[in-house]
């Protein structure tokens, strides 16, 4: 029985990007799952059945880490990417506890309520049809990896050593970065290159181990899809305490937002 799989989130129109994954990674001793359901065709016909826009269910997901959305935000403009963590993370909450909703909407629209586009919530469906596989089939915990990663001369052999020294406890890893978003100088470093985080939060959606037991909550608190992956994952992190880790150097490149690959969310 095995530990562990793969779950690649693939939309079959990449078709590059699924000649290269068969070139570069697939082999015989890796156990992998291609999620392919859920792709945009598939459910354009039926999304009234899939997806509703709700303004509560949005700030339900969104409140809790509009802080850390701001903070990020704040951290990654070129005049803030030396000011410690704390500094940034603070500034953050102390605005939007003494802001009003309406206030922070509109200094930050980017988080204003609104309908997920079409592409986004096939990506959101298909990442929850990995978590129940994993539970399913009773993993310890999966690999999560969309179509657009890539990888380096060093990729391979890097993950096989975290996955001999991860720590005792953990729910999510990411090891694919993105958003320009890295460790912090109070981030503690568990191990050389990884770093424990919190609050706990993810950078992108482009590759991370998640553990059974984080699987289980999310399946089982079974929230309608609301909001893009990354965030709902850190809405689920926080509500259910978990131990989030990032790499830092990131074992896999984001292809996307190298411009290795064209995006496609549109």
């Amino acid at each position: 029985m095995n530990d562990y799989a793969f779950f690649i989130m693939h939309y079959k129109k990449n078709v590059d990007r699924r000649n290269y994954i068969f070139d570069n990674f697939v082999t015989n001793d890796k156990l992998i799952y291609w999620i392919t359901d859920f792709d945009r065709e598939q459910i354009c016909h039926s999304l009234n059945n899939i997806y509703q826009f709700n303004e509560d269910n949005w700030y339900e997901i969104l409140r809790p880490q509009l802080a850390i959305l701001i903070a990020h935000r704040l951290g990654i403009d070129p005049q803030y990417q030396n000011t410690p963590w704390s500094y940034l993370i603070e500034g953050a909450e102390e605005y939007v506890k003494n802001s009003q909703i309406p206030k922070v909407m509109c200094d930050f629209p980017q988080y204003r309520p609104r309908n997920l586009r079409i592409f986004e919530i096939s990506i959101l469906l298909k990442h929850r049809a990995a978590y129940e596989k994993i539970v399913a089939n009773n993993y310890k915990f999966g690999i999560i990896l969309e179509d657009d990663f890539i990888l380096k001369d060093t990729s391979i052999t890097e993950l096989e050593t975290l996955l001999s020294n991860t720590p005792a406890d953990w729910d999510f890893i990411d090891i694919a970065g993105g958003a320009g978003l890295t460790p912090r100088e109070h981030d503690p470093e568990v191990i050389p290159g990884l770093f424990s985080i919190q609050p706990p939060r993810t950078r992108t959606a482009c590759g991370y181990l998640i553990s059974n037991r984080f699987c289980r909550e999310i399946i089982n608190l079974n929230t309608p899809p609301t909001a893009p992956c990354d965030w709902e994952l850190t809405y689920f992190m926080q509500r259910f305490h978990a131990k989030a880790f990032w790499l830092m150097p990131t074992i896999i490149i984001h292809g996307s937002e190298t411009k290795a690959y064209q995006s496609n969310n549109n």
